[in-house]
């Protein structure tokens, strides 16, 4: 029998809560004119990987080992997850003055849903509730690189919220044996 412990658990969910938090409060200032100053950007995409890596050490140590269906699941959770920052991370580092006005605020509005939507996540598994988020982004507009680049961070939070629903996302006082 294998039990993860619940610091475990318990500290890969608050790391994954506060990325996600992290990833919502910077998308709601990321497109704004004039915009995040370059080392702002840049500390805000270092602090998300900051939390990716927080986590990536955490399910190392406890996924490391048999390949069991539990590990199995924390690895395919760990993967979704890392796809969030891992498109977020070049949202975060994008400078608006490239676009023009209409588009900052086409892309400012759906930075802010998306905003809304990874608080949403993180609130979620704060409460042991079952992530259930909609997509924002029907169909991204393939002339616009923020409008793309917000569609692919939009793919990736559903997908975290689908595998975090069929893997049972790791909460507070959650102890699984196998």
């Amino acid at each position: 029998m294998l039990v993860f412990p619940v610091s475990t658990r318990a500290t890969i969910r608050a790391h994954m809560i506060d990325a996600l938090r992290l990833l919502a409060d910077d998308l709601a200032v990321t497109y704004t004119l004039p915009g995040p100053e370059r080392a702002d950007r840049r500390a805000a995409a270092r602090a998300l990987d900051r939390k990716l890596r927080d986590v990536r050490s955490e399910v190392q140590g406890a996924a490391g080992g048999v390949p069991l269906p539990s590990t199995r699941e924390m690895r395919r959770l760990f993967f979704a997850f890392a796809a969030v920052c891992f498109h977020a991370r070049p949202l975060l580092m994008f400078d608006p003055r490239a676009l023009d006005e209409a588009a900052v605020q086409r892309a400012h509005a759906v930075a802010l849903r998306l905003a809304d939507r990874a608080r949403e996540l993180a609130e979620s598994l704060a409460a042991r509730k079952t992530p259930c988020s909609p997509r924002v982004v029907d169909r991204p507009d393939s002339s616009d690189p923020a409008l793309r680049g917000l569609a692919r961070l939009d793919r990736a939070l559903s997908t975290f919220a689908r595998v975090a629903r069929e893997t049972r996302a790791p909460r507070a006082g959650d102890v699984r044996a196998n």
